[in-house]
């Protein structure tokens, strides 16, 4: 799972920042860890926000998501130095990426993934708003089927 918003000032409750995108959300179920999901997700949505003119992305990860920091970072996300309480456990720490400085994503076919809605590359079209939704091209909705506690599992 994983949004892609319009960054904005202020946290997220300021003036939308022109040119910002801010991921939330990502995470993959813990039973789907290891497979390349998070790596496919990412790379999706970066490839949206490239496609809809963003050039720089930022995101906050736990502190102890190790994990999902190195995948932050092979995709040119670097620390800022901010840091977050969170409520829920360790600190956040944020993270912005120079979309145009990314290193080079690989391809689906180079690596061998199945062709589904996150192994292709994305639309060159321009959303009509200021973002838009992602769903899979086979589903005419854009929310998610994950139940309450999949989040709560998605959450670290």
């Amino acid at each position: 799972m994983g949004l892609a918003l319009p960054g904005r000032a202020e946290d997220g409750v300021g003036d939308v920042i022109p040119g910002l995108i801010h991921l939330t959300g990502i995470c993959v179920l813990p039973e789907e860890q290891g497979k390349g999901v998070g790596s496919r997700l990412l790379d999706h949505l970066l490839g949206v926000a490239r496609a809809t003119g963003q050039d720089r992305a930022s995101l906050w990860a736990s502190a102890d998501n190790d994990r999902g920091q190195r995948l932050f970072q092979s995709r040119g996300f670097v620390r800022t130095g901010r840091v977050s309480p969170d409520g829920l456990g360790p600190e956040l720490v944020h993270y912005q990426a120079d979309l145009g400085a990314t290193p080079q994503l690989l391809t689906p076919a180079s690596k061998g993934w199945p062709a589904t809605s996150l192994g292709k590359e994305p639309s060159t079209s321009r959303p009509t708003g200021p973002y838009r939704p992602i769903s899979s091209p086979s589903s005419s909705t854009t929310h998610s089927s994950a139940e309450p506690g999949d989040l709560a599992a998605c959450q670290r």
